[in-house]
């Protein structure tokens, strides 16, 4: 199984996952709020870390950071990927293989 697929079986059909950057994607929780969203999140890192994953010649466990953010009022999207993009980085500088709610 790829990444891809541990991710999609965390969200429901109703949200929209897509790759962002290189090594990054981006999920649209539609209607929830930060701290749902935070679950959501969560619940995505775990299923990546329980997985193994399967290569031709080994095996292998990976983690991933995940920045969560709210939509507010007075956001727009330059103000949404400002702010998950911090939540990233702190996921990461804090040690990896967390989730951050901004």
């Amino acid at each position: 199984r790829h990444l891809k697929e541990i991710i999609t079986e965390a969200i429901q059909s109703k949200h929209v996952m897509a790759r962002f950057g290189g090594e990054e994607f981006i999920v649209l929780l539609p209607n929830m709020d930060g701290n749902a969203a935070q679950v959501v999140a969560e619940c995505m890192r775990r299923k990546v870390l329980e997985h193994t994953f399967q290569t031709e010649s080994r095996s292998h466990k990976i983690t991933i950071s995940l920045g969560v953010t709210e939509k507010n009022e007075a956001d727009n999207i330059e103000s949404i990927l400002q702010r998950v993009d911090e939540a990233l980085y702190m996921a990461k500088a804090e040690g990896r293989n967390r989730v951050i709610l901004k």
